[in-house]
């Protein structure tokens, strides 16, 4: 009894670091989930793709499923435009992906989400204790928990984009606290209440300075935030880029690759804080992200 009570206490443990952000996340796609997304974005049939990669139907079901193999995968995701060395790095586990350390004033919320975690981020000044959130999870109770634990005041909270994992925690934040609240005015599921934002918008407040640009795609209102004042060049992302993948293309997926490269366009040493995974940085998504340089048109 004991050693399952130990059990259960490491488990909790464990929960609190990830939702707190002092563990680090896999990531979030693996190959199956990229040629899945590209061959949908696509719009291609299973019958179709496998003609154009050359590669058997059952061999193609096999890949989406999780079954690797080196050259249907060489194959399929050559065909579907995507960075073909990439998606071979990430289905042999051979990518050499480097652990980015974590920035200071930067803190990792997450919640779990289907199996996995959606993440929301805090920017906050370590002297005057003002805070900023992007996106607040499924739930409130860990961005809570951390404003408290910090003594942290929240001066405003700005979304990436409405999807429920990423503002379910909205009213819970609301309820026990005032700040303003803003979305882009691409945004259908803005909450009244949020001041609608578009590209180009900034906010100050203390040292930071966040300014606005548009990534549309996974949404149409998607938008992505450029963050000074920290020690290191900081863009928070949403669902615009996973590390190695990007969210699905719900909106455009034409849009979604041109976003992308937008985020790829920033300088090599930014930190890319992504709605799900761990922080990665524009350097080793140009050289990692299975869809970078990948084109919308099979």
């Amino acid at each position: 009894m004991h050693g399952m009570n130990t059990v259960g206490e490491l488990a909790i443990r464990a929960w609190h670091l990830l939702a707190v952000g002092r563990m680090e996340l896999p990531l979030e796609d693996d190959f199956s989930d990229v040629l899945s997304k590209a061959q949908k974005g696509l719009g291609l049939s299973t019958e179709k793709l496998a003609e154009q990669a050359g590669v058997e139907e059952s061999t193609l079901r096999a890949l989406r499923k999780g079954i690797f193999d080196r050259e249907a995968a060489r194959r399929t995701a050559g065909a579907l435009g995507l960075n073909v060395d990439a998606v071979l790095a990430l289905g042999s586990s051979t990518a050499a992906w480097r652990a980015v350390d974590p920035v200071a004033g930067l803190s990792r919320v997450s919640t779990p989400f289907f199996g996995g975690q959606v993440n929301a981020y805090l920017v906050w000044d370590r002297v005057t204790r003002e805070a900023l959130a992007f996106d607040c999870c499924t739930e409130a109770g860990p961005m809570l928990a951390f404003l408290e634990t910090e003594k942290l005041s929240l001066e405003a909270l700005i979304l990436t984009h409405a999807d429920g994992d990423h503002m379910g925690g909205l009213a819970g934040l609301r309820a026990s606290r005032s700040f303003p609240v803003f979305a882009s005015e691409r945004e259908r599921r803005r909450p009244d209440y949020a001041e609608a934002i578009a590209e180009g918008f900034v906010f100050e407040q203390g040292r930071f300075r966040v300014e606005a640009f548009s990534t549309p795609g996974h949404e149409e209102g998607h938008m992505s935030f450029e963050v000074a004042g920290l020690e290191e060049p900081v863009a928070i992302v949403g669902d615009a880029l996973f590390p190695g993948s990007m969210g699905g293309s719900k909106f455009s997926y034409e849009e979604s690759l041109r976003s992308l490269q937008r985020i790829l366009e920033l300088p090599g040493e930014t930190v890319l804080a992504s709605g799900h995974g761990p922080l990665t940085t524009v350097e080793q998504e140009r050289r990692l992200n299975c869809f970078s340089g990948a084109r919308a048109k099979s």
